[in-house]
C-alpha cells in the first residue's frame, strides 16, 4: 500500500502500482521502450520537443558519423503555453551512460525572449565530434528560465554511432600527434 502525500494532505491511497503510475503522470513523466531499450520524458509538457535529429555538414539526416566529424543536432519544439526565455540544452551520453558532452542556451548567455501557445521553433546545435569510436545517446530538454524545472527532457531520445579508424583510451579524441625529435 502506498500514500502519496501532496502539501500535507493524502491525494492518492492504494496499491503501489497504481498509485506510482498516477504519480508518474502526474509529474509528467512517461515510460516507453522497444523491447531492449528504455527512454524516459519528463517535464510539465508546457513545452514539447516533438522531434531530434542529427545532420552532417551538407545538412543530410544520418545516424553514424567519423570522430571529428561536424554535427547538427535539431530539436523541434513546441510550446503549450507562453514561456518567457526557456533554456534549451542536450546532454550527449555514451553507451556506458558517461556523460561526454553537455550544453544549453543559458551557458552561453543567451536568451531567446517569449515563445507563444503553440508557437513551433526549431534549436540547432552544431559541434564537432571529438570522442572515441562508439555508441552515443543525446538528452534533449528544454527548462525554465529558473532552470530547475523542466518542459520537456528526453533520455536517449536519439542515438548515433562515432567511427574511429585508431583506438583511443579515454571519451574524447584529442587527435594527438607523434613525432621524434
Amino acid at each position: 500500500k502506498v500514500l502519496w502525500l501532496e502539501r500535507g494532505k493524502t491525494k492518492i491511497e492504494g496499491n503501489a502500482e497504481t498509485v506510482i503510475d498516477e504519480y508518474l503522470r502526474h509529474m509528467g513523466q512517461t515510460l516507453t521502450g522497444n523491447g531492449k531499450e528504455s527512454s524516459r520524458r519528463m517535464g510539465t509538457g508546457e513545452a514539447e520537443i516533438t522531434e531530434v535529429g542529427l545532420f552532417n555538414g551538407k545538412n543530410e539526416r544520418i545516424d553514424r558519423l567519423n570522430s571529428g566529424d561536424e554535427a547538427i543536432i535539431t530539436l523541434s519544439v513546441k510550446f503549450r503555453k507562453k514561456i518567457t526565455n526557456p533554456i534549451f540544452g542536450i546532454t550527449i551520453k555514451n553507451d556506458k551512460g558517461i556523460v561526454v558532452y553537455g550544453m544549453n542556451s543559458r551557458w552561453r548567455h543567451m536568451s531567446f525572449g517569449t515563445f507563444e501557445e503553440n508557437e513551433e521553433i526549431k534549436v540547432i546545435f552544431k559541434q564537432k565530434m571529438l570522442v572515441v569510436g562508439g555508441l552515443y545517446y543525446v538528452d534533449p530538454a528544454v527548462a525554465y528560465s529558473d532552470g530547475m524545472t523542466f518542459c520537456d527532457r528526453r533520455e536517449k531520445a536519439l542515438k548515433f554511432i562515432v567511427d574511429l579508424p585508431v583506438q583511443i583510451l579515454g571519451v574524447s579524441n584529442l587527435d594527438s600527434q607523434i613525432s621524434i625529435v
